[in-house]
């Protein structure tokens, strides 16, 4: 009596299992009969698993299941196989396909930085001065931290009386009182002013983002129709693209590197002469018409090109009508109403007299609409 409730769940059990091997063989016959067509294949998922677990688990009773039998199951067994590398093929595709969306979908976001990256990778690397050769330059040296970078030439420690003489003919009160001016180490000038190519690479690794009118064309023409806060925008870009302290010239800088060494009115001579810079009655082919290609004109003393005539250089100080507070230590001028900058060389449009190198002359910081400025870089040297 005390075994009639086991007696009694085997016997349920024996019958529930009997029952699933009608079904195989019901289903079996169904699948003959219909040309073994896999729409009759209907043991599938949990109903496959349990008549599989029949044949491995009872064989007394899988006794029962004749050839056609086994080979139904094994037709279900095929189709659910198949079926799962389906689903898994199509989850693979599903998720690939995601994987692709949030690719594109951050590399669109972060495009510029990719861009820039890529071009720091391929353009930068391997050009910037180590920290162990840069104090070792030596003046008239030149450097080069990236393929569009500018050409920087060295320049030595030394003096400069700023200003102009009170008998130099054409000179302006402005260029006045003469002060003495002492550069304590060498720092790095541009040789040329800014081109189109260099201002373009900025605006296209999303470091500028003023698209300057060009009327005559870019490549290497000085980039124009810029204000001084776009000049400001291209030091930024180059620091970080270098990892090097780029920057404008302070304007005592601009009057060193521009008379090297000289005291005539142009770094070339007391008169303009002919084809000696790029200005109104100066003789050349641009004269009064356009800016020039840089480097058309013979270079100072420094081997710095076009310090004169071309393009108005911008330069850091802020404007003032003398020399009265210009710091002695070459800085720039940063007192006052800053609104107004310096800019300093001439350019096509300009009278000889402008192009002198004590010439200066002021401009506002977001005036951007002229075609006669510029501007040129300096940068900082280990000591």
């Amino acid at each position: 009596m005390r075994q009639w409730v086991l007696l009694q769940d085997w016997l349920n059990e024996d019958a529930g299992l009997l029952g699933l091997l009608e079904g195989v063989k019901r289903a079996a016959r169904d699948w003959m009969a219909n040309g073994k067509n896999a729409a009759w294949l209907i043991h599938t998922g949990n109903r496959l698993y349990a008549a599989q677990r029949l044949v491995h688990e009872r064989p007394d009773l899988a006794a029962n299941l004749r050839g056609t039998d086994q080979e139904y199951l094994t037709a279900c067994h095929e189709l659910e196989k198949s079926s799962r590398g389906q689903i898994r093929r199509r989850r693979a595709l599903v998720g690939g396909l995601f994987l692709c969306l949030v690719t594109g979908l951050l590399g669109w976001w972060q495009q510029p930085r990719l861009i820039a990256l890529n071009y720091w990778f391929f353009n930068v690397r391997g050009y910037v001065t180590t920290a162990e050769a840069e104090p070792k330059l030596q003046p008239g040296q030149m450097l080069k931290e990236c393929k569009d970078c500018p050409d920087m030439i060295v320049l030595p420690a030394g003096h400069l009386k700023i200003g102009s003489a009170k008998d130099e003919v054409g000179r302006w009160e402005e260029e006045e009182p003469q002060r003495d001016v002492t550069f304590g180490h060498p720092f790095a000038v541009a040789k040329d002013d800014i081109t189109f190519d260099q201002w373009d690479t900025c605006v296209r690794l999303g470091g500028c983002t003023t698209n300057p009118a060009a009327p005559w064309g870019r490549g290497d023409l000085p980039v124009i129709n810029i204000d001084w806060e776009d000049a400001q925008q291209y030091v930024t870009w180059l620091t970080k693209l270098t990892g090097k302290p780029y920057r404008l010239l302070s304007e005592s800088e601009w009057e060193y590197a521009a008379r090297a060494g000289t005291t005539t009115a142009y770094y070339w001579g007391s008169e303009v002469g002919v084809m000696n810079a790029n200005c109104d009655h100066c003789g050349s082919r641009w004269e009064a018409k356009q800016t020039a290609p840089t480097g058309q004109f013979p270079a100072n003393a420094f081997g710095l090109r076009d310090m004169a005539g071309n393009v108005w250089q911008m330069v850091q100080d802020c404007y003032h009508p003398n020399y009265n507070t210009l710091p002695t230590d070459g800085s720039p001028n940063l007192e006052g109403d800053c609104s107004i900058r310096v800019v300093r060389g001439g350019a096509w449009t300009s009278d000889p007299p402008y192009l002198r190198s004590a010439s200066r002359y002021k401009n506002a910081i977001a005036d951007h609409g002229s075609s006669n400025r510029g501007f040129r870089v300096a940068r900082d040297l280990l000591k």
